[in-house]
């Protein structure tokens, strides 16, 4: 519900709706009759409405009122209304569309939410093991019972955990961000 108020998708499809059924409305007021009021007014020289012409500006200004009706209208705006309609339920469809698409897209961050939390909770313990196989092989070093070589993997686990720690921290983020994205909240 969230995401149908505030997303610039569904906003566009009640434009449209709206807007559709205007034109349809308009498709009615095609076979009504129509009454039209036009007004002229113009100062010229020489005037040709002007008798006898002159040399010089002479004002003139005129009414009229016109009733037309467009018989065949009647019968010409039924395509015009199918055609509004069938845009109508083309809206419809694309409505139904955008509804499973947000649905899935917020199924997805939210997914990707919880991805994020078991990859930050499974890096955080392998930042216990690595710290703690770290300390290990520094002690048993400084004891002469591990090699330079053992250290620099323990230091290279280590810095793979950190990395990991971060990854899920930024993994976190973006989910966070699509999350708010789908449900049209703002950044």
């Amino acid at each position: 519900a969230e995401a149908w108020a505030t997303r610039p998708e569904p906003k566009a499809l009640r434009e449209a709706e709206a807007a559709l059924l205007v034109e349809l409305g308009l498709q009615d007021v095609q076979r009504l009759p129509r009454f039209d009021v036009v007004a002229n007014a113009q100062v010229v020289n020489p005037n040709p409405r002007a008798f006898p012409q002159s040399d010089e500006f002479v004002p003139t200004w005129d009414v009229s009122a016109v009733v037309s009706w467009n018989v065949d209208a009647l019968w010409t705006t039924r395509p015009g209304e199918d055609e509004v309609r069938a845009k109508m339920r083309s809206l419809a469809a694309d409505r139904a569309a955008l509804d499973d698409g947000i649905h899935l897209e917020i199924a997805a961050a939210q997914q990707a939410l919880r991805d994020a939390d078991t990859r930050a909770r499974t890096s955080q313990a392998m930042l216990a093991a690595a710290e703690e196989g770290h300390r290990v092989r520094t002690k048993l070093y400084a004891l002469g019972q591990a090699t330079t070589l053992e250290v620099a993997e323990a230091e290279t686990q280590l810095e793979r955990a950190r990395l990991g720690v971060v990854d899920a921290r930024i993994e976190r983020r973006i989910g966070e961000a699509r999350l708010s994205y789908a449900l049209g909240r703002a950044l």
